[in-house]
């Protein structure tokens, strides 16, 4: 695979055509690799190609390149990279957008659809032709665009990759940016905060990884996502479910949409009929709540903000020390925040 790749950016970079007989691609169905006779000409390696009207798919030379921006009448520019195009190769008579990512699994691309989304139909509504690209056009940037068709065409992740792959056959989204269009489909082909486990998602992707010392950054960040993901969908009484109360004051702990259970595990077991799933602690893990700031670090208890009872804990030592091991909550990682079973209540 590594192989793969280097051959790939040589001859991107380089812009070298030669013929080979065999190379790799993906079986997207099932994500097993096969092998094929394929003849590389020079239309298959060209830095960008038309995927449909007014919308292109291609690689860092293709939006950097004067000619080739103005051969094919290029006027918007979404790039998904690490770093923007510099200054000094923009064009005044071409809008710019910016997506910072790099093109890892772990990577949270899926909640930027909307915005990619944007982009590129406001594009395609005035008649200008938008280019989305990232480093080599294999990844990220074929990611973007697969969702996008998704969502234009309510489509399903393996014929909207089909769509792209027809256009432009080595693109490649990774094994994480393949999970997070699988969970776009789940969700409609849009993003929407209701369901339980885009909201893990964006959870572990934003404070797995996390520690002590930025915890205060961490959270910050993990607010205003959550908060961008749930203006873009009605939270109504019946999407947020019950109330989770202090049982001494009554003062609202969460709602039951930021409680977090193994979903996976749960479901396992719940279609083979196991009873596994009752044999919880009882405690509730939580997605961290704005009333919890700030947290006292040498304490490491979450107290009531209104009557100061003890309600549970909470842990910032990256996953090093798990607050409970039952099945509801053992995958759980990174910030940790435990409500106690005997501090609260549900109505």
């Amino acid at each position: 695979m590594i192989n793969l790749f280097k051959f790939l950016n040589n001859v991107l970079i380089l812009g070298k055509v030669q013929k080979y007989t065999k190379i790799i691609s993906y079986k997207c169905e099932t994500m097993s690799l096969r092998e094929e006779s394929t003849d590389i000409t020079t239309n298959t390696w060209e830095p960008l190609h038309q995927i449909e009207d007014h919308l292109y798919l291609g690689n860092w030379h293709s939006a950097t390149d004067q000619q080739i921006l103005a051969t094919h009448k290029i006027r918007r520019v979404l790039t998904i990279t690490d770093t923007p195009i510099p200054d000094w190769k923009r064009h005044t008579n071409i809008e710019y957008f910016h997506i910072k990512l790099n093109d890892m699994p772990e990577e949270d691309l899926l909640s930027h659809f909307e915005v990619t989304r944007n982009v590129i139909a406001d594009g395609q509504t005035n008649g200008h032709n938008v280019l989305v690209h990232c480093h080599a056009g294999i990844s990220r940037s074929s990611t973007v665009v697969t969702a996008y068709l998704m969502n234009k065409y309510d489509k399903p992740f393996v014929e909207a990759l089909d769509m792209v792959r027809i256009k432009r056959p080595f693109i490649s989204p990774n094994i994480g940016f393949r999970d997070q269009l699988r969970l776009y489909e789940e969700m409609g082909n849009q993003l929407n905060a209701k369901n339980k486990r885009y909201r893990r998602f964006v959870y572990d992707r934003m404070l797995a990884d996390s520690n002590v010392e930025h915890y205060w950054t961490q959270l910050d960040k993990y607010f205003k996502r959550r908060d961008y993901i749930e203006s873009l969908v009605k939270l109504d009484a019946s999407s947020v479910g019950r109330q989770y109360q202090c049982l001494k004051c009554n003062q609202l702990i969460c709602q039951e949409i930021h409680v977090i259970e193994n979903l996976q595990l749960i479901d396992s077991y719940v279609n083979n009929n196991n009873d596994k799933v009752a044999k919880s602690c009882g405690n509730i893990y939580i997605e961290p709540q704005k009333w919890m700031l700030p947290l006292n670090i040498g304490d490491q208890h979450l107290n009531c903000q209104k009557c100061g009872q003890v309600l549970g804990a909470y842990n910032l030592s990256n996953g090093s020390k798990q607050l409970c091991n039952c099945l509801k909550h053992t995958d759980i990682t990174g910030y940790q925040f435990m409500i106690e079973k005997n501090c609260f209540k549900i109505i």
